[in-house]
């Protein structure tokens, strides 16, 4: 039965996504520097150089293809985040104001790096998982008590008690922040 939902049929416009992908970030990337801001032929030819040889490599397109939803349901869970605080009566300036301009967009920048790197190195290591597997790159025979690959990187950090461990860490961190600012503060 066909559900609105079934997205098999976009699998054979897998290699296309992944290439309009590649040459538009590429792209946009490339004309915010001085150097191509003038010259954006020159930076449309390295940007289409380099999508085109991202289609070479089997496991960049697999790698892609792996982050692009979570990097799109993360885009998603900001504009809702966003979108409360609009509807409890955060001015737009003044969010943008403290992602760009307070002592807070620093911090955010790191969350911003953390949560891609995760996304990123989650999806390669999948990527090889099913392309090459790790057993057969590692060749050692204490390996062999190792779970199964299918284990996953995102099921252990989508795990319960490890979700559980990283919230109480968050805790833990704005607590001894608030608790040293405080002090500072008294002094």
């Amino acid at each position: 039965m066909v559900t609105p939902l079934d997205l098999t049929g976009l699998k054979y416009f897998e290699n296309l996504f992944t290439f309009l992908f590649v040459i538009v970030l590429t792209f946009v990337v490339l004309t915010r520097f001085d150097l191509f801001k003038e010259k954006n032929g020159f930076a449309a030819l390295i940007s289409l150089f380099l999508a085109v040889m991202t289609m070479l490599f089997p496991i960049a397109v697999r790698t892609l293809t792996l982050a692009a939803p979570w990097f799109v349901l993360v885009f998603l869970l900001s504009v809702l985040v966003l979108l409360c605080y609009s509807a409890f009566g955060v001015e737009q300036t003044k969010i943008m104001t403290i992602l760009t301009d307070s002592e807070y967009s620093q911090a955010f920048a790191w969350w911003i790096i953390g949560i891609s790197l995760i996304i990123i190195i989650g999806s390669v290591s999948k990527a090889i998982s099913e392309q090459e597997g790790f057993l057969k790159l590692t060749q050692g025979e204490r390996l062999e008590k190792l779970p199964p690959e299918e284990a996953g990187f995102f099921a252990t950090i989508l795990h319960p008690k490890m979700l559980g461990l990283i919230l109480l860490l968050l805790v833990a961190l704005f607590t001894i922040k608030q608790l040293a600012e405080g002090s500072s503060r008294a002094s």
